[in-house]
């Protein structure tokens, strides 16, 4: 016990004589990894993350302190069904900006200042979206669709929505590209697009696109920022030169059972499109196929068995970044499943109790995930070391249903969870560490929305009461009340992602290198 805690000061002391004016910098990272490498090369696995646990219950105790609730606005609301009168929230980034939909009239507030920059005349139920690089933003309007600046909002119109329904916004990763999906108003079953480029002043300039990219059911961009890849006609792939305007086809031979693909998404390490399809087999769940782009000049495809999940959580298959692992769902929610990119199984999890999942999140490192389920049982799997039968699954518990699970970028892991009825308002919002420690749990009481930053850095939560008219005594609305939590910078950076832990590189390390087999 001594030598554990003499290593635990040893990699306490290496962070704090570290650099947190902002975070860790490259240098920074690399003493860091140095230390706790030589830490992991002298003791077992198991001690490693005995050290793992306790530097973590010991650091949150501190970011416990450092959330900051500033004063609730209130707003209210008509009595409409659940998901009519659910507000919305959006966050940049960054963490320093953030939209509701509680008020009729949405609003953008600065997180710390909180006054409202600008209010949001739009009768979308999400109004706005926010660019990856936190510069800028664009809103989904009643009349138009419209690009601000931050954070001085300086107004551009992209497009006049009379006569072209805004139905979706994707801006490309550097952010240089806005790609607009309109529908006509009397033909909304046949989308078309319209392209911006920001020029060097930062404002969008209109970019020809060839044929609005017509009949257009899904599109991403390339991670090379100068293509977009847009499927036609079933299954059909095609590479767009944003610069030239060639489009070609990239799709292997079609799948026959493939209506056409709804949603692409590209993994982490940017070889692999993972493509929502619909099936001519109406009465199945979506299929997914993956497509190896690494070679452009030949594309490879695999179909992936059939997912099965419950009725009531339709989730998405998710890529494990860097691992070339895949989740898949079967036995109607009940049993998750890693597979590889070959659709072989790696490994696989049962439900104990008669419930099923409803919620997948992936740590940004791939060094965890976390599934939530219908019983309020949350799942934390640390994927270290080759042999999927040592990896280590937390189990904690919720009161209600898992809704949704969230990591951030500095391995943090937010749970929402609310009370299985329909109108219900009953609601949680925890936040975790990966080792499954609670670092805040008192976000407030009936919460029915809420939201965390990619960065960690902004909670906004909205809770709700009801208030009746007492001349009426059958009408009532919704009281909401809308709170933050932050960290400031300088605190986030000292409690930031500071690296693998010590049990991920022991997991690295072969076993004829560890130094305490020769002790």
């Amino acid at each position: 016990m001594k030598q554990i805690f003499i290593y635990f000061l040893l990699i306490s002391t290496s962070i704090n004589s570290m650099s947190t004016t902002n975070f860790l910098s490259e240098k920074d990272h690399k003493r860091l990894l140095l230390y706790k490498a030589h830490v992991a090369r002298n003791l077992p696995y198991d001690i490693c993350k005995q050290i793992d646990l306790l530097y973590a219950q010991l650091k949150n105790i501190g970011r416990k302190e450092t959330f900051i609730k500033p004063k609730t606005t209130r707003g209210p609301w008509e009595n409409r069904r659940y998901d009519e009168w659910r507000p919305h929230l959006t966050i940049s980034n960054d963490g320093h900006y953030f939209a509701h939909t509680i008020s009729k009239d949405p609003e953008l507030l600065h997180t710390e200042a909180q006054n409202i920059t600008t209010q949001i005349y739009s009768g979308h139920r999400t109004p706005l979206c926010f660019s990856p690089n936190n510069t800028y933003y664009i809103v989904r309007d009643t009349h138009c669709t419209y690009f601000s600046n931050l954070p001085h909002p300086t107004h551009f119109d992209l497009t006049n929505q009379k006569y072209n329904i805004c139905f979706g916004i994707t801006i490309s990763n550097n952010s240089q590209h806005i790609l607009f999906e309109g529908r006509e108003a009397i033909q909304q079953n046949i989308p078309s697009y319209l392209l911006w480029t920001l020029d060097a002043n930062g404002i969008p300039q209109k970019t020809a696109l060839k044929n609005n990219l017509l009949h257009t059911m899904a599109v991403i961009f390339h991670p090379d920022n100068n293509h977009i890849i847009h499927s036609q006609w079933a299954d059909e792939l095609r590479l767009y030169n944003i610069a030239t305007t060639e489009d070609t086809i990239i799709s292997p031979k079609r799948d026959e059972n493939v209506f056409y693909i709804n949603t692409l998404t590209i993994t982490p390490d940017n070889k692999t499109i993972i493509a929502k399809t619909d099936l001519r087999k109406f009465d199945t769940q979506p299929g997914y196929i993956l497509f190896n782009i690494e070679d452009m000049s030949n594309i490879t495809s695999v179909t992936l068995p059939q997912q099965s999940c419950h009725k009531d959580a339709d989730l998405p298959v998710l890529s494990i970044p860097y691992k070339n692992i895949l989740t898949h769902i079967i036995n109607e929610g009940r049993t998750l499943q890693l597979i590889d990119h070959n659709a072989q199984l790696i490994t696989s999890y049962d439900a104990k109790n008669d419930t099923h999942i409803t919620a997948l999140t992936i740590d940004t490192t791939g060094s965890y995930l976390a599934a939530g389920y219908a019983d309020g049982t949350i799942i934390i799997w640390n994927l270290f070391g080759s042999n999927p039968e040592c990896w280590d699954r937390i189990c904690k518990r919720d009161y209600y249903p898992i809704t949704a699970l969230t990591f951030t970028d500095n391995q943090l892991l937010f749970s929402q969870s609310r009370a299985h009825e329909p109108k219900s308002m009953i609601g949680t919002a925890t936040l975790w560490d990966v080792h499954g420690n609670e670092i805040m749990n008192n976000l407030g009481y009936n919460i029915i929305d809420s939201i965390i930053s990619a960065n960690g850095k902004t909670i906004n939560v909205v809770s709700t009461t009801l208030q009746w008219e007492p001349e009426k005594a059958s009408v009532c609305e919704h009281l909401f009340t809308l709170t933050t939590y932050y960290q400031k910078d300088e605190v986030l950076a000292q409690y930031g992602y500071d690296g693998p832990s010590l049990a991920h590189i022991s997991s690295l390390i072969p076993e004829k290198y560890k130094l305490f087999h020769h002790q």
